[in-house]
């Protein structure tokens, strides 16, 4: 049967549609959803919104917070007040877009 022993169900963002069938299903069965978000794709914000778990890159990130509020002209990722400011801005974010998750990861590529 689907997900039968299931601890944990991961998606990456692709084939949002089966995905969001199968997030619904890991629901019923109380498994936690893990989404890997690299980059926007159809029905990814209804994926992220099931999320028990989000990891994401920091720039997927800055660019899904500047939908939301352009950051100011003289924003400065490797500033350490301006990543202070993109910290808060995506728990903001996640706070309004992410309403089950638990956990949010940001990578930073080669910053960590």
């Amino acid at each position: 049967a689907l997900l039968e022993g299931a601890q944990l169900c991961y998606f990456d963002g692709r084939h949002t549609e089966v995905a969001l069938e199968v997030a619904a299903a890991a629901r019923e069965r109380g498994i936690p959803i893990l989404v890997d978000a690299e980059k926007p794709r159809p029905l990814l914000n209804e994926l992220l919104a099931a999320a028990d778990i989000v990891v994401t890159s920091e720039n997927f990130a800055a660019e899904t917070c500047a939908e939301d509020q352009a950051p100011p002209a003289d924003f400065d990722r490797d500033s350490a007040s301006d990543s202070e400011d993109l910290v808060a801005s995506m728990v903001a974010l996640a706070q309004r877009r992410l309403p089950r998750a638990k956990l949010l990861v940001v990578t930073r590529g080669a910053k960590g």
